[in-house]
């Protein structure tokens, strides 16, 4: 009739369910040996499991910013771009933002914050907000705006958003073109007044009436003459050149188109200014063999003379002795390739196809991307790069938003800790059985049945299968997951004072993980279970299950007992 309390302490360390078991053994002994002073054990139930159960679902917030630098692309002036970036608490505890500010000293004029959390935001379990900012550039000039996030993550305190545009090299813009529709080369003008020029501009990555286009004197006064960047979207635009500076005599007028993307072209028209043509010009350019300063070198060919524009043909068009350079067939960087070979900037050395990759926000390797592979791109294409805090930047599955996986000693979200050193997500978990196989009855007679069942539990949701089987004895149901066992209906006669038998448990899931155990109970002769005390030697067996060790969840230690057991004499 007296009551022995058990108290039981609960300190999770993993998110989600808990499982575990305390085992209560009865034992008998004596401290002097003599029969009044002995204790017994329960004859049938010698032991008896209480399961325990707890849940922890609060786990601490983690604020997760993806991505932290958003490369907004190359946007020319007229255009706008608008990016997002997200703000996630991953954690089930809330979140302050105490703060979210534009860096004044780091942010480029033509940015916009359109969208931010107020100081003071709570985000709950879960919850998300937004970033959003709009770029509107004057200038094609890279450019950064950095924004300071504060919270109250203790892992995360201040995290730095980044938002960029025109970074490094445009790898797949495509240059500029200009026609002179007129004047025709080798034209005469007359006077002082203005030569007209009729201009048509383009460019396939922006518009026309944002290029740079200049008409130059290249060879009286080597200066700018007029301007003539379209003022409509089509492109054309006439040009009126001031000749008044002009001396008496033979120019070339070179007009200069230069894009966003700092890529120029050109075009040259050869004009005698108040002065007729040389009697042995042949090929009509003004230009002539045997001028001592300024020679043809082509006098056959009018697209031929000293400061005309070089083009891609194979010949030295302006007479310097080089054949194409600064054109797409020249390596004007002296990398070994040019443009038609797949240099996408014959401006660098450094850039050309198949260059290793450098984080310099250009494209060295000419692929279309900026970066890639170095610790400012992401390789993995989970919106985190090395500077963004990604540990592992080859693997998606792996970054400061990832859930922390159970069990794979890695760190999937990047913060120094690994598996249950925090609240993790079991995945591809084994079963695992709590505390034993457990018997409504210890021991039993002839014929006598008992009930044998198992808590058996799988962390990832997997449906346990379960197989049942024993040295001896029926089993009702071997798949159930609570059986009932029945002895045999008469022991062997070597077995008079009782026998020894085990029951099997085998727990499968569908991932084909299995967790297995044994449980082992007393039989004797029917009438036996009585009062006399006999002690049996069970040296061989100590009525414990044996249960694999798991990964997830300890199981309360058990102490081997000497196991006594009563029959009655015959």
């Amino acid at each position: 009739g007296s009551t022995l309390p058990i108290s039981v302490s609960f300190t999770p360390m993993l998110s989600g369910d808990n499982f575990d078991s305390v085992v209560i053994y009865t034992a008998d002994g004596s401290d002097e040996g003599a029969v009044e002073d002995r204790v017994y054990r329960d004859a049938d139930n010698s032991w008896r499991i209480v399961y325990l159960h707890g849940t922890n679902d609060a786990t601490e917030g983690n604020i997760v910013v993806t991505p932290h630098t958003t490369d907004m692309g190359f946007i020319w002036p007229g255009q706008s771009e608008t990016a997002f970036v997200s703000i996630r608490n991953h954690g089930d505890n809330d979140i302050e933002i105490i703060d979210v500010a534009v860096d004044e000293d780091n942010c480029s004029d033509g940015f916009e914050v359109v969208t931010i959390p107020a100081p003071g935001t709570i985000l709950e379990g879960d919850a998300s907000t937004v970033i959003e900012m709009r770029y509107e550039p004057t200038e094609f000039d890279e450019v950064q705006c950095k924004i300071e996030l504060t919270s109250s993550d203790p892992d995360a305190a201040e995290i730095d958003v980044v938002f960029k545009a025109n970074n490094g090299d445009n790898a797949s813009n495509q240059a500029p073109s200009v026609v002179v529709y007129s004047p025709e080369g080798g034209l005469r003008h007359q006077g002082w007044g203005d030569l007209e020029m009729d201009i048509s501009v383009s460019d396939p990555d922006q518009p026309s009436n944002t290029v740079v286009c200049k008409v130059r004197s290249a060879l009286q006064l080597n200066a700018n003459l007029a301007s003539c960047t379209p003022t409509a979207e089509n492109g054309r635009i006439t040009v009126q050149v001031p000749m008044s500076y002009h001396e008496a005599g033979l120019d070339v007028l070179v007009v200069q188109v230069t894009d966003d993307s700092e890529v120029t072209r050109y075009v040259s028209v050869p004009v005698l200014v108040n002065v007729d043509y040389p009697e042995d010009d042949d090929d009509g350019d003004g230009f002539v063999t045997t001028d001592p300063m300024y020679p043809d070198c082509d006098d056959t060919n009018g697209a031929t003379y000293p400061f005309a524009a070089e083009v891609h043909d194979g010949r030295d068009n302006d007479c310097d002795l080089q054949i194409d350079e600064g054109t797409d067939g020249a390596d004007d960087d002296q990398d070994g390739m040019s443009e038609v070979e797949g240099d996408c900037n014959d401006n660098s050395a450094s850039t050309y196809l198949g260059a290793p990759e450098l984080q310099d926000g250009a494209d060295n390797d000419c692929d279309g991307i900026v970066d890639e592979g170095t610790s400012a791109y992401d390789d993995d294409d989970d919106g985190f790069a090395e500077v963004d805090l990604d540990c592992d930047d080859t693997d998606p599955l792996m970054n400061p938003s990832a859930p922390e996986i159970c069990g794979d000693n890695i760190d999937n979200n990047c913060n120094g800790l690994r598996d249950s050193q925090e609240p993790c997500v079991e995945v591809d978990s084994a079963p695992m059985i709590v505390g034993m196989v457990n018997l409504n009855r210890t021991s039993i007679e002839e014929g006598q049945a008992t009930v044998a069942s198992v808590q058996v539990v799988d962390a990832d949701g997997d449906i346990v299968q379960h197989l049942w089987e024993s040295t001896e004895g029926e089993i009702d149901d071997p798949t159930a997951g609570t059986i009932t066992w029945s002895a045999p209906e008469e022991l062997p006669s070597e077995y008079a004072n009782g026998n020894l038998y085990r029951i099997y448990y085998l727990g499968s899931d569908d991932d084909g993980n299995q967790v297995w155990a044994f449980q082992e109970i007393w039989v004797y002769s029917r009438y036996s279970l009585g009062d006399t005390i006999t002690k049996i030697d069970t040296a061989a067996s100590s009525s414990c299950s044996m249960v694999p060790a798991s990964g997830a969840l300890g199981l309360l230690g058990l102490l081997p007992l000497l196991v006594l057991v009563r029959r009655r004499e015959s």
